[in-house]
């Protein structure tokens, strides 16, 4: 018996493919900025809100990303009260 070709029903799309075209739009956006007199430099403020490897290890590479769009990257990290819901008074 032959088999029936089974249609595609989805469509594989990845980050990369998705970032590219962000980064396009960042890239052309901070050229505009600039090419108009536009003295601001863009900053991307990141919280750490735990000790957790893959969070540390995606700011790594959102800095590395920033430094290669000259954009300032700040990180910080939340006290361990607060990043569990905690008031910080309490």
């Amino acid at each position: 018996m032959a088999e029936a070709e089974v249609p595609k029903t989805c469509k594989v799309i990845t980050a990369e493919t998705i970032a590219k075209g962000l980064l396009q739009e960042v890239s052309q956006t901070l050229q505009l900025a600039r090419s108009n007199g536009g003295s601001a430099s863009p900053c991307l403020a990141a919280f750490l809100a735990n000790d957790d490897p893959a969070a540390a290890k995606y700011a790594e590479w959102s800095r590395k990303t920033c430094q290669e769009k000259s954009v300032s990257p700040s990180q910080a990290s939340c006290h361990p009260l607060l990043a569990k819901g905690h008031d910080a008074l309490e």
